[in-house]
Parts: C-alpha cells; sequence; structure tokens
C-alpha cells in the first residue's frame, strides 16, 4: 500500500528495503516496504488486529496468536543443533528436570483433561485425529490414556487402546 504510514530506512544504502509501521482499518501492520515506492510488501512481518487484539506474525491476525514459519522459545543468544521444526521450546537447566509445557484444564473433576492430538492428514472438515494422548483427572492425580481412531474414514471416532490410572 502506499497510504499513511510511519517508515524506518536506512540511509547508507539507497536501495536498502524500509520497515513500515502502518494503520489500515483499525488494524496494525509493520512490513519491509520498497526503497523507491515505499509501497509495502505483500509479506507483513507483524500484524494487530484492532477490533479482537489477534497477533499474526508473518501473516494476517486470525487466532490469539498465529505464526507462519519456525518457533523457537527459549534463551537468548547462540541456539546451534536445534532443529527447523515448527515449535521447539528450549531450556538450558543442566542436571535438573524442567518442565517445557504445562497443559492445563481449570474444570477439574473426574474425566476432565487435558491433551495432545496428532493429525497425520489435512484436519479440514471437524475430523478426528489419528491419535491422542491425554492425561485425565482421577481424584485430584491423573490416568495416562492413548487412544487412536477407528481406521477407514476421517471422521471415524476415536477409541482408547490403553490406561495407566493412577494407582498404577
Amino acid at each position: 500500500s502506499t497510504g499513511a504510514q510511519l517508515t524506518i530506512s536506512d540511509p547508507s544504502i539507497l536501495t536498502n528495503n524500509h520497515w513500515s509501521f502502518r494503520n489500515a482499518g483499525g488494524n496494525f501492520y509493520l512490513a519491509t516496504s520498497s526503497a523507491s515506492t515505499f509501497a509495502t510488501s505483500t509479506y507483513t512481518a507483524l500484524s494487530v488486529d484492532g477490533t479482537t487484539g489477534y497477533v499474526g506474525v508473518g501473516m494476517s491476525a486470525n487466532y490469539p496468536l498465529q505464526v507462519n514459519g519456525n518457533v523457537l522459545f527459549g534463551p537468548g543468544g547462540a541456539l546451534t543443533n536445534i532443529p527447523a521444526v515448527p515449535l521447539n521450546l528450549v531450556n538450558s537447566a543442566a542436571a535438573t528436570m524442567k518442565t517445557q509445557l504445562n497443559l492445563v484444564n481449570t474444570g477439574g473433576t473426574d474425566g476432565a483433561g487435558s491433551a495432545i492430538d496428532f493429525y497425520t492428514y489435512d484436519v479440514a472438515g471437524g475430523t478426528s485425529p489419528g491419535l491422542r494422548v491425554a492425561g485425565i483427572d482421577n481424584n485430584f492425580s491423573a490416568d495416562f490414556a492413548i487412544s487412536t481412531k477407528v481406521p477407514g474414514a476421517a471422521g471415524n471416532a476415536l477409541t482408547e487402546k490403553f490406561r495407566i490410572t493412577n494407582t498404577g
């Protein structure tokens, strides 16, 4: 766009692209812009929806936080030998167990739980995951359960294959 925007440039090399801040329709955008025309690129580095507050990194802000590309959450500094996957949770706590991720269901009571679902195909159309790993509340402790989907169709239901109860 060539609409009103705030642009930061590096005058040391006239052909460098600029960084532009823009308000369009009440939404905030941060993107590179052409060195000669100041038109913003079609690739948005950061966007914030002015109504919902949703944040998009490398894309429009359609969800509370949505990232197009790989994400690394961890300590600053040079991290080497970290695989380039969509999400890495990294810590550097030597000789100690460090929680990397909490899945929380504040509903509580027996049968409530949290899960990680694995899809090995497109999730369009409300299909069930192919595999679910779950922690299920059981008297202020938890059972561990693995479920897989009945094969044959994308919409088939999950069935529990095994469970380790809180008593072992």
